[in-house]
């Protein structure tokens, strides 16, 4: 294994050097990389509250006579009903907007599908008010969701999106679908009988084109229940990097100062393991240790090591964001 380049990763990376970029054959990311989706938490679904029942999903704007700080930064459900009940408020929804009145049902909108998000109302008001009967009845208890359901035929990408190339609504020229998709599992639905529907995505929208995957990003939501849906056709067809374990985290090993072990790709932008860019290729050193007769091992636990490194191609400069911990070097050879 020949040292090319050694130099310390800064928080952005940018090219050093006017050599080409085959001079860069493999490279070391980071240690101890801050992840992304920690800060990413489960969904929780809505349980019942005494006196409320629960629009799933949907919001009746306007009307507010509290805002999300005026909670304080608490916006649990049982939380803002009591503050509703304090100010004798009909109904408020989960982002913490508490509201006086409410509009005709038939104005509300639907702005998600995770669950738990919505908008809670006095059950005495929805007939007097609104018109309506009750919604279903809520459970006392409901377990977390990490990610959104599987659908047959798509392939689901957790936590990314492709931008663009959405397909209008046909209706209302909307870029989304959720006015008529009242579910997730009802947007896969009219996804499957669209021939021009490549991918959707959990806010409600269907694509048309895709993205090379380089150009995905992270979903900026502070929920992982998010994603995005690729017809299985499409992701053999243009040989898409498949999601490991639910979501794109291979376990690749890295160098690094000191020929610590790491495994990090999960924590850096590993969208650009598409073969074009970033490839995963055998790893040189457990090659030529196998040549040697001498069986690599993790020096922290004693396990066998994966046998890839990341291969570096066509890539003139890496822009990593994120936390970066410790002595973090980038290494190439």
């Amino acid at each position: 294994m020949s040292l090319r380049a050694f130099r310390p990763l800064p928080r952005s990376l940018r090219p050093y050097d006017t050599r080409p970029p085959s001079t860069f054959s493999y490279i070391i990311y980071i240690i101890n990389l801050y992840r992304r989706s920690a800060a990413q938490v489960p969904a929780q679904p809505a349980t019942a509250i005494p006196g409320w029942c629960f629009f799933a999903g949907l919001n009746s704007g306007g009307d507010d006579c509290a805002t999300p700080e005026d909670a304080k930064g608490s916006l649990r459900p049982s939380d803002l009903a009591a503050r509703a009940d304090q100010l004798g408020a009909i109904a408020f929804n989960t982002q913490g907007w508490i509201k006086a009145t409410l509009m005709p049902k038939f104005r509300w909108n639907r702005y998600s599908y995770v669950p738990g998000v919505g908008l809670y109302v006095r059950e005495s008001a929805v007939a007097r008010v609104l018109g309506a009967p009750l919604p279903a009845p809520l459970p006392e208890k409901a377990d977390p969701q990490v990610r959104p359901p599987d659908f047959p035929g798509w392939v689901f990408y957790h936590l990314v999106d492709s931008p663009g190339g959405d397909i209008r609504h046909p209706a209302n020229g909307d870029n989304d679908f959720t006015s008529t998709c009242s579910t997730l599992e009802e947007l896969a639905e009219v996804a499957a009988r669209l021939p021009s529907c490549l991918a959707f995505n959990t806010p409600g929208s269907l694509k048309h084109r895709l993205q090379p995957q380089v150009r995905w990003r992270l979903e900026g939501s502070s929920c992982s229940w998010c994603g995005l849906y690729v017809r299985e056709d499409v992701v053999e067809a243009s040989r898409l990097c498949r999601p490991k374990g639910g979501s794109l985290e291979p376990c690749l090993r890295y160098f690094q100062l000191g020929k610590t072990r790491l495994r990090a790709a999960r924590d850096v932008d590993v969208v650009w393991l598409n073969d074009t860019y970033l490839m995963r290729v055998p790893d040189p050193k457990v090659a030529a240790a196998a040549t040697a007769g001498a069986a690599v091992t993790d020096p922290a636990g004693g396990a066998p090591e994966p046998l890839e490194v990341v291969k570096l191609s066509h890539v003139c400069w890496l822009d990593l964001t994120g936390r970066f911990n410790g002595g973090s070097r980038l290494q190439c050879i």
